[in-house]
């Protein structure tokens, strides 16, 4: 897609970002843009990316309890255009961000409750006193 852009090292500001191009985009065959259930999808970049010690793959560790994941980190990372949401979990928590604020996740149930239209694997998170 000609409008997609992929940013790599956008957590500290003041450092340059490396943009790379998809050539292609591959969706969920099942993805709803109502529910934004199955909202995942591949990319195919025209280059590599090269990693370093700096530049490394995000990767979140296999876990299915929410128990394990108690608390996350919600950051806008500003932009020109646009501002980036990121949610980083307890162990990842960027210090470069322009704002963030650590919330505490809920149960899907309680999720729910507030957002019904919501359905299947959805993660739900609320701001926690005193967090920010």
């Amino acid at each position: 897609p000609p409008d997609l852009t992929v940013a790599v090292g956008g957590v500290d500001p003041s450092l340059p970002l490396e943009e790379h191009s998809p050539d292609s985009l591959i969706l969920h065959e099942e993805f709803n843009r109502s529910s934004l259930q199955n909202d995942i999808a591949l990319l195919l970049l025209s280059d590599p990316i090269e990693f370093s010690d700096e530049k490394v793959p995000a990767c979140l560790p296999f876990v299915c309890d929410k128990d394990t994941w108690q608390h996350c980190w919600v950051a806008a990372l500003e932009n020109t255009s646009a501002a980036l949401l990121i949610l980083l979990f307890s162990f990842a928590a960027a210090s470069h961000v322009k704002k963030k604020t650590q919330m505490k996740l809920i149960s899907r149930e309680k999720c729910l409750e507030q957002i019904p239209q919501k359905k299947g694997s959805v993660m739900c998170a609320e701001a926690e006193q005193g967090g920010g």
